[in-house]
């Protein structure tokens, strides 16, 4: 398993157009630092357009629209969906994106194993998603949303299995599992609606959590404990989720040099985009001298 994950990585990028100047200083550290024998950015049909073609070398980059995945899973579908419940619309693409991690499953194209990885996280050094010993990673983190666990109770009847976090800025997944995951959810005749997506926004809680209330890799990580225990290892690694606040949404390659000695990624994430007057000075100053 390790040298197929290894020599096969497949790595699955969802796209925003909104974070195209971010993504063009993206990828070359993750080509360089991830390694990966392809990447699929799926993002929405006009904003490939207007992407496709400005990498230096975007020769292992595959590019599609995120429309045509799944079956009838679209951004128009989930935000109709959402439309009848109390959740805010503004929150369509959070689901959407999480669904699409899910059904890349399916695809025709999709390894047995595939990385997801968020398009705002920068990898600064170089990481590996398997162990010497030949098992694939999850990257441990720290916080707890109890809406995610209220739905993955009434989805899969499973509880909270560990004392830590599955959501990260990536998460390796075995397609074989997700698809299983998926069929349970498709089988449970309790719940509203036919497919998977629909399933899990006809059973959430809106009025306790109404902005975010289901995740990916919580439900992955926390079936995978229960049914799969000895699959996977975790590890944690050096991560610095507060660039957008110090440096803004364009971080300049000094600016990503000095955070590669102290981080292994870090997180340019927009709803933490204020920058202190002092920061700001820096990273002018700093874009001034270091940019060529």
């Amino acid at each position: 398993m390790i040298q197929e994950i290894k020599n096969n990585l497949q790595i699955i990028i969802p796209h925003i157009a909104r974070n195209n100047e971010l993504l063009k200083i993206n990828i070359p550290y993750i080509q360089e630092n991830l390694s990966p024998k392809e990447i699929v950015i799926l993002s929405k049909k006009d904003t490939i357009d207007t992407i496709s073609n400005e990498y230096v070398d975007y020769s292992n980059i595959v590019f599609l629209d995120e429309n045509l995945i799944y079956p009838d899973l679209t951004f128009s579908r989930i935000k109709e969906l959402l439309s009848k419940t109390k959740c805010e619309e503004d929150k369509t693409g959070w689901y959407f994106q999480q669904f699409l991690k899910f059904a890349w499953s399916f695809n025709s194209k999709a390894a047995d194993y595939y990385l997801t990885w968020d398009s705002d996280t920068i990898p600064l050094k170089k990481i590996s998603f398997t162990s010497d010993d030949g098992k694939p990673y999850f990257l441990k983190k720290y916080e707890y949303n109890h809406s995610y666990f209220q739905t993955l109770e009434k989805l899969l009847g499973l509880k909270k299995e560990n004392d830590f976090s599955f959501i990260a800025e990536s998460m390796l997944f075995s397609k074989k599992i997700v698809i299983e995951i998926i069929e349970h959810i498709e089988n449970n005749k309790d719940l509203s609606g036919l497919t998977f997506y629909e399933k899990i926004l006809s059973l959430i809680d809106y009025a306790d959590k109404p902005r975010k209330a289901f995740s990916e890799f919580e439900t992955y990580g926390t079936y995978v404990s229960k049914y799969y225990p000895d699959l996977y290892i975790t590890k944690e690694i050096k991560a610095f989720r507060m660039g957008a606040r110090k440096y803004g949404l364009t971080p300049t390659h000094y600016d990503l040099k000095r955070e590669s000695k102290k981080y292994e990624t870090i997180s340019f994430e927009r709803w933490n985009r204020i920058i202190p007057l002092y920061n700001n000075l820096q990273h002018l100053l700093s874009k001034t001298i270091f940019r060529g």
